[in-house]
This record gives structure tokens, C-alpha cells and sequence, in this order.
């Protein structure tokens, strides 16, 4: 069996009492690990163990989970307004708890937090109804580019935007899929020849003229002269 550390660890640095009281461990046990500094209770409830993201940390002192404009900066996407202190998760029902230093944007958004940190779909479905479309926009189309977002993750987020809202998702995807324009080729280098293009090439463009096929009796297929054609012209 892992120590608590270990399995704390294992489980991404936080976890709940309850699940740890599932695999083994007693309140006792739990009590007597934090007295000596091998774990730390983040608040009543909640675990942690190992290094542990500071904004991560004080969203779950806080009594939520990490959510918005913080998790879209920590995945590196590109997120228009400025940093001004964690922004976190609460749900519906629940309420701020008190802890020290607290610079906590509190987000009651329905649904159930989960423990640590929100994922980015619904991270930037918070952002829009925190900071606006403009910079719900702006952070869409950069965890696009980095390879954020999944095609099933962008239809869910499409699906839960309100129907005003879609426009965003549908110009994004517009955008990214224009047709890109050819280049125009390059200039050949004085003194060189330009390349000439292959067989296939000038046949696609028209001008090279498809090959007739040989004459099945042999030989090599004679194509029909005007002076042939005049003298096989019935006189009148």
C-alpha cells in the first residue's frame, strides 16, 4: 500500500478526504500526517502533497477550483485582459471561504467544480461570461492554433454557448479555414534557363496533346494529308 504522500501525489498533488478514507486511510491517520508535514490540508476536506501550483492552491483554499482567464494563461493560450488574481469556480451554492492573502475573482457559474483546476472548454466558456466575446474570441482562435482544442471539444463548446453567441465559434472556424492563395513561381536565375514543366503538368494545362493509339496493323499510324483528302473528293 503507498503512503498518503505517495498517493496524493499519484492522484495530481490534491485529493479529497473522503477518497482517501476509501482506500485505507483513517481521520486519525490523516491528522497525525498533517502534525508532522508530510501532507497539508488546504482546507477542510482537501489534501495536498508535493509541489502544487500557487493559483491552484489558493482556488482550492478558496472553496473551488481554478477556472477562466487563470487555467487559459497556465496552458500558455493567449488571453486578452490582464492578470489580476486568480479566478476562481464556486457553483451555484456555494460560498468564498476566508484564507490568507486572498486575491480570488470568485465565479458562480453553475455546475459542480471539480478539485484543482476547470478544463479548458469550460475555462473559456467562463471567460466569455467574465471578460466579454471579444476576449472569449481572442483566447478561442489561440488554443485553436496551439492544438487545444479537439473537433469534438470545439462542437461541445459550440453546443453550450447561447445561440447570440455561436457567431464567435462559427467565424473562427471561417477564418481558419480559408483557402490559402498559391504562390506565383519564381523567377528563373539570370543566365539559367527557366525549368520546364513535366509531361503531366502540360498535359493538365492543354498544351501537350494527348498520344493516339497505334495503328493495330502494325507500323506506324500515317496521319491523313490535304493532298490524300483532294484526291479522294468525288468530282461532280
Amino acid at each position: 500500500m503507498l503512503s498518503a504522500t505517495d498517493t496524493i501525489r499519484s492522484l495530481g498533488g490534491l485529493a479529497r478526504g473522503t477518497h482517501l478514507r476509501s482506500l485505507g486511510f483513517t481521520r486519525q491517520a490523516l491528522a497525525g500526517m498533517v502534525r508532522r508535514g508530510e501532507i497539508e490540508r488546504v482546507r477542510h476536506g482537501v489534501f495536498a502533497a508535493g509541489p502544487l501550483d500557487e493559483q491552484v492552491r489558493a482556488a482550492t483554499a478558496h472553496g473551488g477550483a481554478l477556472t477562466c482567464a487563470s487555467v487559459l494563461r497556465s496552458a500558455g493560450i493567449w488571453v486578452l485582459p490582464a492578470d489580476d488574481g486568480p479566478h476562481v469556480w464556486l457553483g451555484p451554492d456555494n460560498h468564498a471561504l476566508p484564507h490568507p492573502g486572498c486575491t480570488c475573482r470568485s465565479h458562480y457559474y453553475r455546475g459542480r467544480p471539480p478539485l484543482g483546476s476547470a478544463t479548458i472548454e469550460t475555462a473559456l466558456l467562463h471567460l466569455r461570461r467574465c471578460c466579454g466575446d471579444e476576449a472569449f474570441f481572442a483566447a478561442y482562435e489561440s488554443a485553436w492554433r496551439l492544438k487545444k482544442l479537439s473537433a469534438a471539444a470545439r462542437a461541445r463548446i459550440r453546443k453550450a454557448l447561447p445561440r447570440s453567441a455561436r457567431w464567435l465559434v462559427e467565424l473562427a472556424s471561417g477564418r481558419r479555414q480559408r483557402p490559402r492563395i498559391a504562390s506565383p513561381p519564381a523567377a528563373p536565375c539570370p543566365g539559367h534557363p527557366p525549368p520546364v514543366p513535366s509531361e503531366d503538368r502540360r498535359r493538365r494545362e492543354g498544351r501537350l496533346r494527348p498520344r493516339r493509339p497505334p495503328d493495330p496493323r502494325g507500323g506506324r499510324r500515317r496521319e491523313p494529308r490535304i493532298a490524300d483528302a483532294q484526291a479522294y473528293r468525288p468530282h461532280p
